[in-house]
């Protein structure tokens, strides 16, 4: 997993920042299934700090995998599929990481979920086009 590149990077709506970004995924997870998982819900988010919020967390990507044949991964020079939206002007120079969280809904028990981290990188210092 990985950012593969910063698209755009602008002024949204007055307050706000909004970047676009595309990023890789190669993600095995074929091994969390067993007989009692029903479905895996996955998502890709975005996790940085501002003055403001030490914790930022953003949904960029997410899917439900239900058989365990499709449970491994790959996207490649993927658009996210939710806005990557600050509701201040706390995008441009910030450093980001990059974190794939897999929930395991069982058939039987109490939900659990598991996650990998990645320096994402950083947001470009000014605004793009």
């Amino acid at each position: 997993m990985g950012l593969r590149d910063v698209k755009r990077l602008v002024q949204h709506h007055g307050n706000k920042e909004h970047a676009v970004v595309t990023f890789d995924l190669d993600a095995d997870l074929r091994s969390v299934f067993s007989w009692n998982t029903k479905q895996l819900f996955v998502f890709v988010q975005a996790e940085y700090e501002t003055p403001e919020n030490k914790v930022n967390q953003i949904v960029l990507w997410d899917s439900i995998v239900q058989q365990k044949d499709k449970a491994y991964l790959r996207l490649n020079n993927h658009k996210t599929k939710y806005a990557f939206i600050d509701s201040g002007k706390y995008l441009r120079g910030r450093e980001f990481n990059l974190t794939l969280v897999w929930c395991v809904m069982p058939r039987v028990g109490g939900l659990y979920t598991g996650q990998h981290s990645i320096a994402g990188g950083v947001l470009p210092s000014s605004y793009t086009q």
